[in-house]
């Protein structure tokens, strides 16, 4: 029984054929190479394994099921790890660009929607601020949510990537495709379902507490103790008391203050994040090894791992970032105060500032965005690869 198993790898299709004399070394052969597949490349993030290409049976079908329940939970544990890591290292910087955003909302007159809660200045003078209002902890105001909510975030972002991505190869293969194989529009799309998806159940409600909380934190800071008090004695709320406030005076959909926006954020930038990751890793490889495939290693060198990470971090807040900055007023505003749009949020910041001015505020804090995106992303994805590796090595085992 002739048999051919192919599966991509960096960029090639490879095309196993393989005789074997019965239907049980037919069975053993299809699962010896499922595994080679898998175990070829732990560091990219399609896990597109295609099945063999005679008609699908219901072992067949099965053993899919299989790889895809495998796919799903080691894109779960290992996403959790990443950005639980990515987080602790890179926290400070994301309230710093936080706060940076919150400022850049209040007018001249102090009047306007959100009003101005962040701090405003470089990031070092924000830091500063920060650091002397409510010493190092202030660093780390808010986190505890959103580092619990890693656990949710990136293993939401790679599950829901790859499955995506598997299901257009499965479409391909079965509908007799000449080329099965992702194209960029397919990974824009896979990564745009996989931001806004994450973003319209997860994300909206964790960063809305997670800003509310920073702009108690630069109120307090700008306050100097104005009241007479010294600095960083007023105590801040919790992520809980937040909530709690939020719910009980506009009800739960509070929660889910500027959710248009944060999915537009997400889909855009997720889908620019694989999209980059994916062709830089590409470029590199080929750069480096050549179109020889007997040179054109197995696995992707951890330097290579790293960079294309940081590649997908600048992408993600090149395409995002102004929207970024969007969803900050829109969530940095009191709960209790007028709902602020984000139409209503540019054209008064355009009408005050003019386009120059909104240009500007919309990209406010852009060193630490770009500063902390390339690093977070290399983190995210080099302990990524490395637990997703280890979970492949210990279901083999």
């Amino acid at each position: 029984h002739p048999f051919c198993f192919a599966f991509k790898s960096t960029g090639c299709i490879d095309i196993v054929v393989m005789t074997v004399s019965s239907s049980s070394q037919l069975e053993e052969s299809k699962n010896s190479l499922l595994t080679r597949a898998l175990s070829r490349r732990p560091t990219q993030y399609s896990h597109d394994v295609l099945a063999s290409t005679e008609d699908v049976s219901a072992s067949a079908q099965q053993e899919r099921g299989v790889v895809a329940n495998n796919v799903v939970r080691n894109s779960l544990m290992a996403g959790s790890v990443s950005g639980m890591a990515s987080t602790i290292v890179l926290y400070p910087m994301d309230l710093v660009r936080t706060s940076m955003q919150a400022a850049s909302m209040g007018g001249a007159g102090g009047g306007a929607p959100g009003g101005g809660a962040g701090l405003s200045g470089s990031p070092l003078q924000v830091l500063r601020q920060t650091v002397k209002a409510g010493g190092i902890r202030a660093l780390y105001t808010g986190i505890a949510l959103p580092l619990s909510a890693q656990a949710v975030y990136k293993g939401t972002v790679f599950s829901v990537n790859n499955l995506m991505e598997q299901t257009i190869l499965y479409y391909k293969k079965k509908n007799n495709y000449a080329v099965v194989e992702l194209s960029s529009g397919n990974r824009l799309l896979c990564g745009f379902t996989a931001g806004a998806v994450n973003a319209g159940l997860f994300v909206t409600p964790v960063e809305y507490v997670r800003n509310q909380l920073i702009a108690q934190q630069a109120k307090r800071a700008n306050a100097g103790g104005v009241s007479g008090a010294p600095i960083g004695t007023s105590p801040l709320g919790s992520s809980w008391s937040v909530i709690r406030n939020a719910v009980q005076v506009n009800g739960i959909q509070t929660l889910w203050r500027g959710v248009g926006i944060t999915i537009l954020r997400d889909g855009i930038g997720v889908a620019c994040f694989f999209s980059a990751m994916a062709m830089s890793q590409q470029f590199m490889m080929n750069t480096l090894y050549g179109t020889n495939e007997k040179e054109v290693k197995t696995k992707t060198p951890f330097a290579i791992t790293v960079a294309s990470g940081g590649c997908a971090g600048l992408a993600y807040w090149i395409s995002s970032l102004p929207l970024d900055t969007i969803k900050t007023w829109v969530q940095s505003a009191d709960s209790s105060a007028v709902r602020v749009s984000p139409v209503k949020a540019i054209k008064q910041i355009y009408t005050e500032f003019g386009l120059g001015g909104l240009v500007s505020r919309l990209n406010r804090g852009w060193q630490v965005a770009y500063g902390r995106g390339i690093p977070s992303s290399s983190i995210t994805i080099a302990v990524y690869s490395y637990a997703y590796q280890a979970l492949e090595q210990q279901q083999s085992n």
